[in-house]
């Protein structure tokens, strides 16, 4: 008798947006049956062996080997349908920027849909950072700025939030030169949402707010009801 699969839901948010802090939260949120896979989970050592054990899978199985010569973003979708082949409801996290690349104008992310989850309980969305509850965003030209309840647009709010990211990837330079040099490029995270923002209002995207007073523990309720439909 063949194994019921569970289901695949991958949750994108850019460098900074808290996605490290979310996993615990939200994998304590959605209980027995769901496990929490950060990308970098997959491919880090010491973070592999936790994330294997939590799955119940050995680090050099099928179902959680690394592939040599394929890539990292192949490789982690063959985890994710792994973990799900073997009935475990699944949510992989991180930044996934490469699937908003078009193709014949086409996201990537709609041929995951289409042809690499084909078959599976599959769905994704993103989530962003934003000031606070009541505003939005709006793409104009190439930079992003908020669009207030009223109607107002404003950068302010953008600029908190770049700010807000900025100092948690600054506390991070200890660790990762990577990540000091991120912090410091201008307007970073404005940059890495806009082809977010595009995608939602071209083609539909499923997007998520993450008003920046929320604390993980918030959002990821929110969070839990969105991947659980």
């Amino acid at each position: 008798m063949m194994m019921k699969r569970g289901k695949i839901r991958m949750v994108g948010a850019a460098e900074g947006s808290g996605k490290s802090a979310l996993q615990d939260a939200l994998a304590l949120e959605l209980g027995q049956g769901w496990i929490v896979v950060e990308h970098d989970d997959v491919f880090i050592p010491e973070r592999r062996a936790k994330t294997a054990e939590l799955a119940g899978v050995g680090q050099n199985s099928h179902e959680f080997g690394q592939r040599r010569n394929v890539s990292r973003p192949l490789a982690f979708q063959s985890v994710l349908k792994g973990l799900c082949d073997r009935g475990l409801n699944v949510i992989g996290m991180g930044r996934f920027h490469n699937i908003f690349r078009e193709r014949n104008g086409v996201p990537l992310w709609i041929k995951m849909y289409k042809e690499d989850f084909r078959g599976y309980d599959f769905d994704l969305l993103y989530f962003l950072v934003v000031p606070e509850n009541g505003d939005s965003w709006r793409l104009s030209g190439s930079e992003l700025g908020i669009v207030r309840s009223s109607g107002q647009q404003s950068t302010d709010g953008a600029d908190r939030v770049e700010q807000a990211i900025r100092r948690r990837l600054a506390a991070r330079e200890q660790t990762s030169s990577r990540q000091s040099e991120t912090s410091r490029r201008s307007g970073f995270y404005r940059k890495q949402i806009a082809p977010v923002v595009h995608s939602h209002k071209e083609f539909g995207l499923p997007v998520c707010s993450y008003p920046l007073v929320t604390s993980p523990q918030e959002f990821a309720k929110t969070l839990a009801y969105v991947v659980k439909r």
